[in-house]
């Protein structure tokens, strides 16, 4: 029997790679346990080690790197990076020769998940030659032994004189993203049919005879996410990443694909994201809240369409996250206060997520207070550390940022007894306009006074 691991590498198995924080060595180089008797026993125990994922010390030198690697790629003017996420089980390596019954690709030093550029490149200058037209046709399957046009400037190939193109692209190794999992392993199963035949039994017959023989290995879980890289002329590379973006959907990476193994979905990057968000309605923003995390870095379009959209319940905890305020007046509005008890209801349920300094300039602010107000009773009048009158906006505060004609509508409508219609008339004509505008507006103003007076 061949052991399966060297001599000069049994020390070890007595001192710290028992520990384990290397999976991609324990598994390629120093699974000492399966030469010892009850192989599928120690398989086993392969499987569950992989299963409880990584120590908490190899996965923050992961993150550190991954970090570094990510920013480097970014950093970098010709490299084209996009995020996709796996939707089935990833096999990614399987047929490599190993000691065990089954093969996958780890990431050295750290034995993370990894697709291999070369492996990218392959499966999708096969997908390409598929799906393409004459232009991209892969040498090894060109009559003539020359690859196509395309096929040849985005992977390489053999030209007219049959000499080898390295190709414009580079397709790197994509790497895991570990934020959402620290284990990312998991085990699947295959049932083999007929091995007595398939091990070239003598006399063996695939005729069903024999007693299927169930088969355990380790896959990438769905749900994971993987960074992908392309690196060479822009356009091309964008073309590739569309290409990959229809291989990873109608194809998928690795093995068993025919079967729908090691397929993706496309998430947006951040720009896009921003770029997205902001047309969306409500509704179509509930159902992208469903289907992705509220990103930190989106946080800035998110309290903006938090102030541009209207106050829905199905979006109150995406309020009450990113704004607030607009929570706290559709809560109120939505609950038809008749007394300052339904008010205060509704406030207390709600003032641990408000913010500790109220800007009465603030629409929002304005529009709470003018609802609250009118139903603040005698005892809520005399408390003067009442939150309400926080939100009291000044004259000022009612008028700055406004058009002639906005402020004028809001003299027409104007009910409120904080600030008082009389205090507004030096506001008025300190008010930054040209004195045509500030005379149309004093007019409006002085017909609200006489109305009041009536």
């Amino acid at each position: 029997m061949i052991e399966s691991v060297r001599k000069d590498l049994r020390p070890f198995l007595a001192t710290g790679a028992k520990r384990r924080d290397n999976l991609a060595l324990h598994f390629a180089k120093l699974f000492g346990g399966i030469d010892n008797t009850g192989e599928t026993d120690q398989k086993e125990d392969l499987l569950n080690i992989m299963e409880h994922g990584f120590s908490d010390q190899t996965l923050n030198l992961y993150k550190y790197s991954m970090k570094r690697h990510h920013k480097e790629l970014e950093n970098d003017g010709r490299t084209l990076c996009f995020v996709m996420k796996l939707t089935s089980p990833l096999i990614v390596g399987m047929g490599e020769q190993n000691i065990h019954e089954f093969g996958i690709s780890l990431q050295y030093p750290w034995g993370t998940p990894v697709i291999p550029g070369s492996s990218i490149k392959g499966v999708l200058s096969t997908f390409a030659h598929h799906k393409g037209d004459d232009q991209w046709i892969k040498s090894i399957f060109a009559t003539d032994g020359i690859a196509g046009k395309n096929s040849r400037i985005m992977f390489g190939g053999n030209d007219k004189k049959k000499q080898p193109d390295a190709g414009f692209l580079d397709f790197l190794d994509a790497w895991w993203l570990p934020d959402r999992n620290p284990k990312p392993f998991k085990r699947d199963i295959i049932t083999v049919h007929n091995s007595n035949y398939y091990e070239k039994q003598k006399g063996a017959w695939p005729n069903g005879m024999t007693s299927p023989r169930p088969v355990n290995f380790i896959v990438v879980t769905p749900g994971e996410h993987f960074l992908f890289a392309v690196r060479g002329n822009n356009e091309w590379s964008q073309l590739a990443k569309e290409m990959l973006l229809n291989l990873a959907t109608e194809h998928g990476f690795g093995a068993k694909t025919r079967i729908g193994y090691g397929r993706f979905s496309y998430l947006p990057g951040i720009e896009e994201q921003r770029e997205a968000l902001k047309g969306m309605t409500s509704k179509e923003l509930v159902d992208f809240i469903k289907k992705n995390k509220l990103r930190k870095e989106l946080r800035e379009v998110f309290e903006f369409k938090a102030r541009e959209l209207d106050y829905t319940e199905s979006l109150k905890e995406f309020f009450l996250k990113y704004y607030p305020l607009k929570a706290l007046y559709g809560s109120i509005l939505a609950a038809s206060p008749h007394n300052w008890k339904d008010i205060k209801n509704e406030y207390d349920r709600i003032k641990k997520r408000l913010p500790s300094k109220i800007d009465t300039t603030d629409p929002t602010v304005q529009q709470i207070f003018a609802l609250c107000e009118p139903l603040a009773g005698e005892a809520q009048r005399k408390d003067k550390n009442l939150w309400l009158w926080k939100y009291a906006p000044k004259t000022m505060d009612l008028l700055v940022g406004k058009s002639t004609e906005e402020i004028c509508e809001m003299f027409i409508e104007y009910r409120q007894k904080i600030p008082a219609l009389k205090d507004f008339k030096e506001t008025i004509e300190a008010l930054e306009c040209d004195e045509k505008s500030r005379k149309e507006i004093l007019e409006y103003w002085s017909h609200a006074m006489q109305e009041t007076d009536e």
